[in-house]
């Protein structure tokens, strides 16, 4: 076949990440958006997550005194797998959650409001902290700073400078 073929359909390279990162106003999320997405999204693991504990004996080994890090470490691999069910699909096409989604925002670079690969979020924006919170007495003490930093001018949490992140509105 020749490269001559003036019947040949044209080919053409789509890059569908400029038509997302066109597609955000430019604006920061507001903090009362931010903070009612993660709402949205806390909320829809809780049924998953109490029910995974109950069936497990975790959430009674809990109220006895009794806790265990091989129990909290499973229970935080659940948690991961329902989060990767709910949201995976949504974060590596658009980079929202569902509560992200319902609300009108996403999650892009700082630098080039491109949408992020799911393991960057995952691993930057999300299991830093998580693991950091497996630590005894630090990890307690670690949302308070994380969540403070919303309120600085760029609107980021901690995490969102950890991985490079800024949430915008769609």
């Amino acid at each position: 076949m020749s490269s001559q073929n003036p019947y040949a359909p044209p080919g053409t390279q789509v890059d569908n990440t400029a038509a997302y990162a066109a597609q955000d106003s430019g604006k920061y999320a507001s903090r009362g958006k931010r903070l009612a997405g993660s709402m949205v999204d806390g909320l829809l693991m809780v049924p998953f997550l109490f029910g995974f504990m109950f069936a497990t004996g975790a959430w009674q080994a809990a109220m006895a005194g009794q806790r265990g890090f091989g129990a909290g470490v499973l229970t935080i691999a659940f948690s991961f797998v329902m989060y990767l069910l709910l949201h995976g699909y949504l974060l590596a096409k658009n980079g929202q959650t569902i509560g992200k989604r319902l609300l009108g925002m996403r999650i892009v670079s700082v630098n080039d409001r491109q949408i992020l690969p799911v393991w960057k979020i995952l691993v930057l924006r999300h299991g830093v902290f998580t693991v950091l919170g497996l630590i005894p007495f630090v990890g307690a003490f670690l949302g308070l700073p994380n969540a403070l930093f919303i309120f600085r001018d760029d609107h980021r949490c901690l995490h969102d400078h950890i991985a490079g992140t800024i949430v915008v509105e769609v």
